[in-house]
């Protein structure tokens, strides 16, 4: 009977909801995930990454950070006189690093390059070399307030809405219909803009996933894309989550990452290719996903969703 009665427990704990992962430690300021790794930044300035580390993405380069940015090879971060510094696979980079005098005020990892936000307002973009260059590296002269680099493309806006994008796909034309812009999040295959009242506004989502650009009621105060599927943090400190379907190649994108956790309160998330995490109000960090669900001969599971 004790047999049974253990089983059943087990059974039923099984289908309490979503499952997580939570740290260790408790003094996380900032998560950044990428393709099959993500990093964190503690209070202290030091950088912590964990997952899939065969190609120098777990090899972080010095300390003293205020904000990191985790791209699909490779991860950039600010020290603290807002110098880039970056780490990870070079091999598709003509230049890992950004420039070496420009100070920057944001930065943001992409697929195989980075882009900075100067004090001033310009944008610098780096790490297209002839075999990756789509025109994502060709930043647009003028100012701007945000800056975002997604897979093959990148985006900068103003407080106001008026933005460019520059890149190859149907994803890189920014949308008229903005009137005002905080933030932008670039996903594998789409775009979220958050306005100031808390709007989401997301668009480019082809291929069978565009439920990720289906945002749901609400206001929030962060948006994150992932590959066919976003995020939002609520005023509440709740997550929401959206998408994870089938793609238009036949393949089932939903690992998970769309069963964000419930109860607690969170301060940032960071939405990942197949899992996404955050920070609690408690200084710890959770993360969900990489469940391998009907993806086959992938890195789902690379152990991005075990922060440490």
């Amino acid at each position: 009977m004790k047999y049974f009665v253990a089983f059943l427990m087990a059974l039923l704990s099984g289908c309490s909801g979503p499952s997580s992962n939570l740290s260790t430690t408790d003094d996380w300021v900032q998560v950044s995930v990428g393709h099959s790794h993500a990093c964190g930044l503690h209070a202290d300035g030091t950088v912590e990454c964990w997952g899939n580390g065969g190609t120098g993405l777990l090899d972080v380069k010095g300390e003293g950070y205020r904000v990191i940015s985790a791209g699909t090879h490779h991860t950039c971060g600010l020290i603290a006189d807002d110098q880039a510094v970056c780490w990870g696979f070079s091999g598709f980079f003509d230049e890992l690093n950004g420039p070496s005098s420009p100070v920057y005020e944001r930065i943001d990892s992409g697929w195989a390059h980075s882009c900075g936000l100067t004090p001033e307002g310009t944008v610098d973009c780096w790490g297209c070399d002839d075999q990756q260059d789509n025109g994502q590296c060709e930043a647009p002269a003028g100012q701007f307030d945000v800056v975002v680099a997604g897979q093959h493309e990148s985006c900068a806006a103003t407080v106001d809405g008026q933005g460019r994008c520059w890149g190859p796909t149907t994803a890189s034309t920014w949308p008229d219909s903005l009137e005002s812009v905080v933030s932008v999040t670039a996903g594998t295959h789409h775009y979220c803009a958050l306005s100031a009242d808390g709007t989401p506004y997301c668009w480019g989502c082809v291929g069978g996933g565009e439920d990720a650009c289906v945002s749901p009621e609400g206001r929030f105060i962060q948006l994150t894309a992932g590959w066919h599927y976003t995020c939002g943090l609520g005023e509440d400190g709740q997550i929401d989550c959206w998408g994870c379907e089938l793609n238009g190649y036949g393949v089932n994108s939903d690992t998970g990452q769309c069963d964000a956790p419930e109860g607690d309160r969170y301060t940032q998330i960071s939405a990942g290719e197949f899992g996404a995490c955050a920070v609690r109000e408690d200084g710890h960090l959770e993360c969900w996903g990489c469940v391998d669900r009907a993806i086959e001969n992938n890195d789902a599971d690379s152990g991005q969703c075990d922060p440490p």
